[in-house]
């Protein structure tokens, strides 16, 4: 019997070959996408996305500060899907996390997702080339205030891969995101990563996401709804619409 159990299995060295070319692969797609030191324009709204960590584009200091208008130049998709906290399906339109990412020019294998309430999650930026993952901005047609998960929530493409319903993939879906760090944070103080033109939490939704749409509800004024729905996705629980 050969030692190394190589002759015996050509699958294994096909398989690890594939993962190499994969990993290449992601690598060329998040480092080739800009050059180093190009600045990216000044947020003229309230930010609503901070992106720091190993990337090459930023507008401040070793940073990526986004507006909505700024967001919605990237370029929108749409996402028809389940969740595990709401009830059917429903209609989201945000940016992809693979276009974001390559926008500022981010370099690494991983991000750290950090909520406005500071609860933070590590993902595979493997996870943005194998599945169309957004960073919502709208659900249902309408923007995402903060009492509605908003004003940016990451969410996975459920529907189209079963082996997304998992505990782990939930708490990957990060509500009322706030910022993005690139590359394995160790000890890094990341809630110090928040904007401080990060919108509070008793800002009502149309006005955080810069709707203006006069449906918006503003009824559940001092609602902990998006903190409760986070609290909920860590425990891999779910959360029904109010």
């Amino acid at each position: 019997m050969n030692g190394s159990g190589v002759g015996r299995r050509p699958g294994v060295a096909t398989s690890a070959w594939r993962e190499a070319a994969s990993i290449a692969l992601l690598c060329l797609a998040f480092s080739g996408a800009a050059q180093a030191g190009d600045l990216l324009p000044q947020p003229k709204g309230p930010v609503l996305l901070v992106v720091t960590g190993d990337i090459t584009r930023a507008n401040g200091p070793d940073r990526a500060s986004f507006d909505l208008d700024m967001l919605k130049q990237i370029g929108l998709t749409s996402l028809v899907t389940a969740t595990p906290w709401t009830e059917g399906t429903s209609r989201f339109e945000g940016v992809l996390a693979r276009d974001l990412l390559n926008y500022v020019g981010a370099r690494g294998d991983h991000i750290t997702a950090i909520s406005m309430n500071n609860y933070l999650v590590e993902i595979p930026i493997k996870d943005f080339v194998d599945h169309d993952v957004i960073f919502a901005l709208k659900g249902n047609g309408k923007y995402l205030g903060v009492r509605d998960m908003g004003p940016v929530l990451i969410v996975y493409p459920f529907d189209r891969d079963a082996s997304l319903w998992t505990e782990s993939v939930f708490t990957r879906c990060v509500l009322q995101l706030g910022a993005v760090y690139v590359g394995k944070p160790g000890s890094a103080p990341l809630a110090s990563l928040l904007s401080e033109e990060q919108p509070p939490t008793d800002v009502p939704p149309r006005d955080v996401a810069g709707n203006g749409d006069p449906d918006a509800s503003d009824e559940a004024a001092g609602s902990q709804k998006g903190l409760d729905a986070d609290s909920a996705m860590r425990s891999g629980g779910s959360v029904s619409p109010q």
